[in-house]
């Protein structure tokens, strides 16, 4: 059927526009329409992935500086607690309890699920490699502890008979544990053998009581030393063998000079009159052959004395009784038998109280000074590690082996009475040198500062300037964490000191 045309709508050319422009007109309207519904879910979703990104960052980036320090904290735990019992076997469990209570407690706080999943995703990625750096180190603590008790040990086989033996199946046990590596393991079985042939020949040396006896230790040394000895060792041992023998011979001197004493008193007292005893004593070697005339001379020599002392002689005597020897006390025709006996006596308790003073004086070493000022002195060591792109550096032992040993040659030129009083000043003097030349005048502490942030990465700097506050107690100065300029790093080494 065909449609009427429309006319006289008032709408100039209104006449001509077809039905099929005007479906045209609506369609062009709903695209529009559709177009801005697309825009504004377009904004809306943008806006949402704003919103999800920017929650994601805040908490994993809040999650990452907790769990830093926690992880900080947990390497700085003692090593012991309180009953003395390692503490690394409890430190994955405890970081695995600290990073999985908070990544709970987190992951509650998002509203965005899309935000949720990618902290999941990365925190969990970042726990793996954590938890991999704590087993780490609490593999580290274990072979430390290990070794540890495996030096204990192996310090008490060396007084054994059958110590060899023991401290290689010590050192044996660890090597098949993985606690320690094979290079280790033949190191440490070749410096305990040594100290265990070196302890047992100086401990027989030290335990003879006879010339006889060393004579047995000086034959095994020719003949057959042992092999776990150097020849070194074997020249160390010669020369303890000849001061044991001096000392020896010294207390065997003395305790002669002791008996002819003895015997003089006696003979004064009238208790010795016939010559047989005193040979008795001579074949038993109790008095020397010169002794034995002297003695023999005296018994028939008067030597009863005046009846009353000269008192100029005696004053004399009686106040310098160290000058005097107790035969030339006895022999003294000027004082009285009772005087002279009483003198000799008086003398023998003197030179008692002396040599017990004397011990004392010289067994500085177990006394709390002598302990504290030998720790110092290997705690220069310690006080000097500096960093470098290497790592951590510290003195070698020969340089602290050489200050322990001007040390103890200090102290040992003192009078005995002054050693104990003195040990802890020459210790911080011979420290106080040691870290002058050791630093170029500057503290061990603010060279290896200077050296952290002059010489490591950017990246390290915060981990190494907490290891450096750790090992020197020290806090960190601000401008430490920030200074890059290698000008102003010059400026702040020239003040401090440091080359």
């Amino acid at each position: 059927m065909k449609i009427p045309s429309i006319n006289q709508t008032g709408v100039p050319g209104a006449e001509r526009i077809s039905t099929g422009g005007i479906a045209s007109a609506a369609q062009a309207n709903i695209q529009g329409g559709q177009a801005l519904v697309r825009m504004v879910s377009n904004y809306t979703s943008q806006m949402k992935k704003v919103e999800a990104a920017s929650e994601y960052s805040h908490h994993y980036n809040r999650s990452l500086t907790y769990l830093d320090e926690q992880y900080d904290v947990l390497l700085q735990q003692n090593a012991f607690d309180e009953k003395g019992k390692p503490t690394y076997h409890s430190m994955i469990d405890s970081w695995n309890k600290i990073a999985k209570k908070h990544v709970t407690d987190v992951a509650s706080q998002f509203n965005s699920p899309i935000a949720k999943s990618k902290y999941q995703d990365e925190v969990q990625s970042y726990l793996r490699t954590r938890s991999a750096d704590v087993r780490g180190e609490q593999r580290q603590r274990q072979m430390d502890f290990a070794l540890g008790t495996l030096d204990q040990e192996l310090s008490r086989y060396r007084t054994m008979p059958d110590g060899d033996q023991r401290g290689q199946e010590a050192i044996n046990e660890r090597l098949t544990l993985g606690l320690i590596s094979y290079e280790s393991a033949i190191s440490k079985s070749t410096k305990h053998l040594n100290e265990w042939a070196m302890t047992g020949a100086s401990m027989t040396i030290e335990q003879a009581e006879s010339d006889g006896q060393l004579d047995q230790v000086r034959e095994a040394l020719m003949t057959s030393p042992s092999p776990y000895l150097s020849a070194s060792d074997v020249n160390g041992l010669f020369t303890a063998l000849r001061q044991k023998e001096d000392y020896l011979d010294s207390k065997f001197d003395d305790q002669q000079e002791i008996n002819y004493t003895n015997l003089t008193v006696r003979i004064l007292n009238g208790d010795i009159s016939d010559v047989l005893e005193l040979e008795l004593e001579l074949s038993q070697e109790n008095i020397n052959p010169s002794q034995f005339d002297n003695l023999k001379a005296r018994l028939s020599t008067d030597l009863t004395g005046p009846e009353d002392d000269d008192w100029p002689e005696y004053k004399l005597v009686s106040t310098n009784l160290l000058n005097y020897t107790p035969s030339d006390i006895l022999t003294n025709t000027l004082l009285t038998r009772e005087t002279r006996i009483k003198l000799v006596d008086d003398l023998m308790k003197l030179k008692t109280e002396i040599e017990t003073d004397g011990e004392k004086a010289a067994n500085w070493r177990s006394t709390q000074q002598g302990k504290e000022a030998v720790r110092r002195i290997t705690a220069a060591d310690a006080s000097t590690m500096t960093f470098s792109v290497g790592g951590w550096t510290s003195s070698t032992d020969v340089e602290i082996n050489q200050m322990l040993g001007d040390f103890f040659d200090q102290v040992e030129a003192l009078p005995l009475h002054e050693r104990k009083r003195n040990v802890i000043r020459i210790a911080n003097e011979l420290v106080a040198e040691y870290n002058k030349d050791k630093d170029g005048g500057a503290s061990g502490a603010d060279k290896s500062l200077i050296s952290i942030v002059r010489d490591s990465d950017p990246g390290d700097r915060v981990k190494l300037l907490k290891d450096w506050s750790t090992r020197f107690a020290t806090p960190i100065p601000d401008w430490a964490k920030s200074i890059s300029d290698k000008t102003e790093i010059d400026k702040m080494a020239e003040s401090l000191g440091v080359q």
